[in-house]
């Protein structure tokens, strides 16, 4: 396991318990204690897995979708 695994982990964990709200990166990083750079690099690898969505522009965010509360450990191995 490495560091981008423990902040997918973490990630999906967080915006699971929220899953009816959105966090923009900075905000997402600063409530799971996250360095910001290193959120935003797996946050794209999340949504390209379609593990979590993204919302863009000025009010967007990230935020859990229908399949974030049933990724296996291995899936994001």
């Amino acid at each position: 396991m490495n560091l981008e695994f423990n902040i997918a982990v973490h990630v999906l964990a967080f915006l699971t318990k929220h899953h009816s709200e959105k966090f923009n990166s900075s905000s997402l990083a600063e409530l799971t204690c996250l360095n910001p750079v290193q959120l935003r690099r797996v946050t794209t690898q999340l949504v390209d897995l379609k593990m979590i969505n993204t919302i863009r522009g000025k009010d967007g965010g990230y935020l859990a979708n229908d399949r974030s509360a049933d990724v296996s450990l291995g899936n994001i191995i």
